[in-house]
């Protein structure tokens, strides 16, 4: 679905979390929900002195619940620990709700990147999936999406994040 030109394009013009994002997709096929759900108690990460060398995710697949496990790469783990940095220095800041403290993606309105929206007050609301949007804005920088003209009706996006998890 993406060549690896665009892939490399994507990379370059992400922002920390959603180039960790990228790579997850590609490195192990994770669709938004998986990035979204994804742990670090589901990462084992291997480092040498400091640096990444490798590792493993066992992130049951959420559709299914079917257990996988599949190794890092190297510039996957690196992203990771980008992330991880960048996530103590935001908590530290201000602390994540409990349920979400474990997560390795969070927004900065310190939410998960795909959650239900709340509806007076409670659970239930429609489904808000911010790595879909996060990743079309991304795409759209990149001039990899047609932008639309004024007036144009809107086009279903053809390529979006779990798009990367075919690639």
């Amino acid at each position: 679905d993406f060549s690896a030109a665009e892939v490399h394009r994507l990379l370059q013009a992400a922002n920390v979390p959603m180039r960790a994002m990228i790579l997850l997709g590609i490195n192990c096929g994770f669709g938004n929900t998986d990035a979204s759900r994804l742990e670090w108690s589901d990462i084992e990460l291997t480092t040498k002195r400091g640096k990444a060398v490798g590792g493993w995710h066992n992130l049951p697949r959420s559709k299914t619940g079917v257990y996988r496990r599949a190794p890092l790469w190297k510039e996957t783990v690196d992203a990771l620990l980008q992330v991880k940095a960048m996530r103590a220095e935001m908590d530290r800041r201000q602390a994540p709700p409990p349920e979400l403290a474990n997560r390795v993606f969070i927004t900065l309105k310190r939410m998960a990147y795909v959650h239900l929206s709340p509806v007076d007050g409670t659970r239930g609301g429609r489904s808000v999936d911010s790595v879909r949007l996060e990743f079309a804005r991304l795409m759209r920088d990149c001039g990899l999406t047609p932008r639309r003209k004024k007036g144009e009706p809107r086009r279903p996006a053809c390529r979006g994040f779990y798009a990367l998890r075919h690639t």
